[in-house]
């Protein structure tokens, strides 16, 4: 509680990049840890350094896609990425939707992410340098 502050988004993207990495292991139903395996520095980055750890995992197709999703706006649909990409974005958007970072709306067709700091990282992955020219190939 004391590093997350009791942010059940921030416990969870802990949680889950500790898990990934093989620190905390959920097995027999226990869940078990080294303490020496614990980084600290890890557990005391801000929420969104979580999340940026997290999206970095994801293979580079669909860090592709969620970074044209992020500058896409709120709601993307797929034949949107489809154009930024030149590629079908259908499976990169399902496996970020199976890896709980986008929403999909049936209604709609389109997805959401599931929280703003996950659009929010998603935009960060693209260098500083090279936004501007991303954005101008987004609007072509």
């Amino acid at each position: 509680h004391a590093e997350t502050e009791g942010n059940v988004f921030r416990f969870f993207q802990l949680l889950r990049l500790l898990v990934d990495q093989g620190i905390i292991i959920f097995k027999n139903r226990t869940w078990s840890w080294d303490d020496a395996d614990l980084d600290l520095d890890l557990v005391k980055n801000s929420t969104l350094d979580l999340v940026i750890r997290t999206l970095k995992t994801l293979p580079r197709p669909v860090q592709e896609a969620l970074k044209a999703a992020s500058c896409l706006g709120v709601e993307v649909d797929c034949s949107a990425i489809d154009r930024v990409l030149q590629t079908p974005s259908t499976p990169l958007l399902q496996k970020a939707e199976d890896e709980g970072f986008l929403i999909f709306y049936p209604q709609t067709g389109g997805y959401v992410f599931a929280h703003d700091l996950i659009r929010q990282a998603a935009c960060s992955l693209i260098p500083e340098e090279d936004l501007c020219e991303f954005y101008l190939n987004l609007g072509r």
